[in-house]
């Protein structure tokens, strides 16, 4: 739940004017990876027999997320 959390505080926080859609946006990009996630991951372990490519995908997953909230972080206007 705590992740979660965190998502709808930065989402409200980058986006104080548009809440709705922002929470909109974060809940479907939750909802996504929960179906996909497991798919991808699974076909990877059968592919390959371990979990070194499933887990390396999901790690550049989360570079990737990581670096879109930075920017998105750096573009969001000063709170205050």
């Amino acid at each position: 739940m705590g992740i979660i959390a965190l998502g709808f505080a930065a989402a409200r926080a980058l986006a104080p004017k548009d809440q709705r859609r922002a929470f909109a946006l974060t809940t479907a990009g939750f909802g996504l990876g929960q179906i996909v996630g497991p798919v991808v991951g699974g076909l990877l372990l059968d592919r390959t027999g371990g979990f070194a490519a499933p887990s390396l995908l999901a790690a550049g997953a989360l570079l990737v997320a990581a670096l879109l909230a930075a920017r998105g972080a750096a573009r969001a206007p000063a709170a205050g």
